[in-house]
């Protein structure tokens, strides 16, 4: 009868171990996938807001000029408003950077 026991504690043991390391990887892709959307929803929320506060002023500049070359909207002078608007709106923020694309996918600022 003692030998039985000691056969029950060491199975169960071995399948407490098992469980709680498949629950444990099981929480770790859970949580990353958690985060990961999360992370993506703060981007969206950031990207809604640097466009909501700077499309009203350069709408008008962004679609008409986006047929320039990339040196002409360089040296454009609203590029360089665009560019001091774009570092007020990242004052106190972790970006790095800003781009502006247009309809055909192209970067123009």
């Amino acid at each position: 009868m003692f030998k039985l026991l000691r056969y029950f504690s060491i199975a169960s043991f071995i399948a407490t171990v098992i469980v709680a390391a498949f629950l444990g990887m099981l929480y770790a892709q859970i949580s990353l996938r958690d985060l990961m959307e999360l992370a993506e929803s703060k981007n969206i929320a950031l990207t809604q807001a640097f466009s909501n506060s700077i499309w009203p002023q350069f709408a008008q500049f962004l679609t008409s000029k986006s047929k320039l070359s990339g040196r002409a909207l360089q040296a454009h002078s609203e590029t360089a408003r665009l560019f001091e608007a774009v570092l007020k709106q990242m004052k106190g923020l972790q970006v790095l950077k800003v781009k502006i694309y247009n309809l055909n996918g192209l970067t123009v600022f």
